[in-house]
C-alpha cells in the first residue's frame, strides 16, 4: 500500500506574517523536547506511545460541530512552526463538493475546528476541560493543491491567538534543502493496530528509501511500521546531533486499517529553501 508524505512547502505569505524579530526568536526556541535527558536516552521511539510533553510542537486538529468535542467527527495531526501557525494536510480541512469533479472543494467552517497544541495531553478526545483550546483565524490551502492526485496537500493554519509556551513550542524548519537522513520519525494522533477507538499520540521510526524529485516526494519502506488513521498532517522529522527536531515533511496519507503484516511504502514532500520565510535553527 502506498502512503504519501509531502515534503513541506511553506507558503510565501508566511514571511509576511512573521517579523524579523520573531524569526530570530524562533531560532532559539524551536525543536526542543521536554523530557529528562536520562529518560530520553533509554527510550525506544519506533512504534511507541509518546510520553507526556515529549513532542511540544505536535498539534491535534479536531473536526467538531460548533466547537463541541461531544460531536467530534474526525481528527488529524499537525505541527507548530511558529507561535501562531500550524502546518497540516489540506485534505484535513476541506470537504468535497457532492456531485462534481474531485478538484472542487470547500473549506470546513472555521468554527468546526478545534486545535490542541503540544503533547501534555496524549489523548485529545479525553483532554481535561482545563486544556487550552486554540481556534483558526485563517486557513491557507496551497494554491497548487490537487485533491485528485494528492499533490501539494498541505495547509497553513493561522490561529486567533499565540500558542502559550506552556502548551507548545515550534519545531525547527531547515534553512535550506539538504540530504535526507536514513532514519526518520513520524509522529501523530493515529489509531493503533488494535483499532483502538481513542486516538493517542504515537511515534514510529521509518527508513528513508528514495526521493522522487519530480513529484517532490520521498518514500520509506518498513515492514510492520506505518502511519495510521489520524496521523494525516502530522510531521515527519529528523533529529540532529544536538537532539534538535527539524520537520522534513507532513503525512498526507495513512493506512486506515493499520495493517502491520505487510510492508508499506510511504511518501513525503520536501521543504524548499526557507531562508526568507523561517530560517529554523
Amino acid at each position: 500500500m502506498r502512503i504519501l508524505w509531502l515534503l513541506v512547502l511553506i507558503p510565501p505569505v508566511l514571511s509576511e506574517n512573521i517579523t524579523a524579530e520573531e524569526n530570530e526568536a524562533l531560532k532559539h526556541e524551536c525543536g526542543y523536547h521536554r523530557l529528562p535527558e536520562n529518560s530520553r536516552q533509554v527510550r525506544s521511539i519506533g512504534g511507541k506511545d509518546a510520553e507526556k510533553n515529549e513532542f511540544p510542537w505536535i498539534a491535534a486538529i479536531l473536526q467538531t460541530r460548533e466547537g463541541q468535542r461531544s460531536t467530534q467527527r474526525g481528527i488529524c495531526s499537525g505541527v507548530q512552526i511558529s507561535r501562531i501557525h500550524i502546518l497540516t494536510a489540506a485534505h484535513c480541512l476541506v470537504k468535497a463538493r457532492q456531485g462534481v469533479d474531485c478538484m472542487r472543494y470547500d473549506l470546513l467552517p472555521l468554527s468546526d475546528i478545534t486545535i490542541y497544541a503540544g503533547s501534555s495531553c496524549l489523548e485529545p478526545l479525553t483532554c481535561p476541560t482545563t486544556k487550552t483550546e486554540y481556534h483558526p483565524k485563517e486557513i491557507l490551502i496551497h494554491p497548487d493543491y490537487d485533491p485528485c492526485k494528492s499533490r501539494s496537500d498541505f495547509a497553513l493554519i493561522t490561529l486567533t491567538t499565540n500558542i502559550s509556551k506552556t502548551d507548545g513550542l515550534p519545531i525547527c524548519t531547515p534553512s535550506k534543502e539538504g540530504d535526507i537522513p536514513k532514519n526518520l520519525t513520524a509522529i501523530g494522533f493515529g489509531i493503533d493496530t488494535t483499532q483502538k477507538s481513542v486516538p493517542k499520540l504515537r511515534s514510529v521510526e521509518l527508513s528513508f528509501r528514495k526521493e522522487i524529485k519530480k513529484d517532490k516526494l520521498i518514500t520509506t519502506r518498513d515492514t510492520g511500521k506505518s502511519t495510521c488513521s489520524g496521523d494525516s498532517g502530522g510531521p515527519l522529522v529528523r533529529i540532529n546531533s544536538t537532539g534538535t527536531y527539524f520537520v522534513i515533511g507532513t503525512t498526507i496519507g495513512s493506512n486506515p486499517k493499520c495493517n502491520v503484516k505487510r510492508p508499506l511504502t510511504e511518501g513525503v514532500c520536501p521543504l524548499p529553501e526557507t531562508d526568507e520565510v523561517i530560517s529554523g535553527c
